[in-house]
Parts: structure tokens; C-alpha cells; sequence
């Protein structure tokens, strides 16, 4: 994935971030982390995934995300 891809997969995730929240009601609150925070982390989660953790299924990265988020954040 080249420049181009990995900044508009970036975009991607924040954008998906930001309409959760909105669909959440929680762009409103300061409850909720930064959107370029938890992106960025997400981000960061699957590019060491892709790179040393592929052992792991993608069901199995999923569901740690999900434990991580607990839909609250995201």
C-alpha cells in the first residue's frame, strides 16, 4: 500500500469513527477520545497485524478491537 493508500485508508477510518459517533449521539460529549487518536490506534493495531501478528485470524483482531473500544469510543 503505497502514501496514497495508507493516508486514504487513514481518512477512511476517521471518517467511519466519526459517523458512529454521530449515528451515537457522542460527537456532543467529552467522554469520547480524539478521533485522530483512536484512528491512529486502530491504524496502528492493523498494520502490526499485517506486518508480525498474522498468526492471528482476522476474526481474532476484531474481536480484541472491540474489547479495546467496547463501542464506547468509537
Amino acid at each position: 500500500m503505497g502514501h496514497y493508500g495508507f493516508l486514504f485508508f487513514a481518512a477512511l477510518l476517521k471518517n467511519t469513527i466519526e459517523k458512529r459517533r454521530e449515528a451515537r449521539n457522542l460527537n456532543s460529549t467529552s467522554v469520547v477520545a480524539s478521533v485522530d487518536i483512536v484512528a491512529s490506534s486502530l491504524l496502528g493495531i492493523i498494520m502490526w497485524w499485517i506486518k508480525d501478528g498474522t498468526e492471528y485470524s482476522a476474526e481474532y483482531i476484531a474481536d480484541q478491537i472491540t474489547l479495546m473500544y467496547r463501542r464506547r469510543y468509537l
